[in-house]
């Protein structure tokens, strides 16, 4: 199977045919988008996946906590993907006897920080699946929880041209979606320690990597 065609079909496809053992992870992830370690910064269970070669498949963006962003309380959201990991080959390295998973395994990853969310959000917007503001309207891309548009929550995004938002009956936004192709997360999870802005507390935050 060519990765032209591979990269062309739809992630959940691709997952059953992954999972199936009809093709390898490598041939399922060729072509797929994957995210660069040298632009990113970053609970514990997520350490597991430190190295660890994994793609998203797709994922849900659920209600949480509430929130400062532009200065006015606001419900924010988490996301919570849909992952399969890595086959044998691409885990050659890593002590599977060591780690709560094995081989093609599906996970679920929950995040709503500045960190993994953060980083998905910016994604789908990058890649035009999703539109946080339109187009022309200028980006603030860091800063603390709630200072990135990118923590914008879904109810508060301009647009969404893949996937579907839906409303409760309190008016809370869900967002499911599908990635076309695969997402692959080459070296896993990694994290960073330091000392909260607005706390001054010491805070943890993993990103993809």
């Amino acid at each position: 199977m060519s990765s032209d065609i591979v990269v062309k079909q739809d992630a959940r496809e691709l997952a059953e045919l992954l999972i199936g053992g009809q093709i390898s992870f490598a041939e399922a992830t060729s072509g797929a988008d994957a995210i660069d370690s040298g632009q990113l910064y970053t609970g514990e269970d997520l350490d597991h996946l430190k190295g660890v070669q994994f793609a998203v498949v797709g994922g849900t963006f659920r209600e949480g906590y509430e929130r400062e962003i532009g200065g006015a309380k606001v419900k924010g959201d988490y996301v919570s993907l849909e992952c399969i990991i890595g086959d044998e080959k691409a885990l050659k390295g890593v002590d599977l006897d060591s780690k709560p998973f094995g081989p093609l395994d599906v996970i679920r990853i929950n995040d709503g920080s500045t960190g993994i969310r953060r980083q998905i959000v910016k994604y789908l917007h990058m890649r035009k699946l999703i539109a946080v503001v339109p187009d022309g309207v200028e980006l603030t891309e860091s800063g603390a929880l709630g200072d990135s548009t990118y923590d914008l929550p879904v109810g508060m995004w301009s647009d969404v041209h893949v996937g579907e938002v839906t409303f409760g009956e309190g008016g809370e936004a869900t967002y499911e979606f599908t990635i076309p192709g695969l997402f692959l997360v080459k070296r896993g999870v990694r994290s960073s320690t330091y000392k909260a802005a607005k706390t001054g507390k010491m805070v943890t935050t993993r990103f993809l990597a």
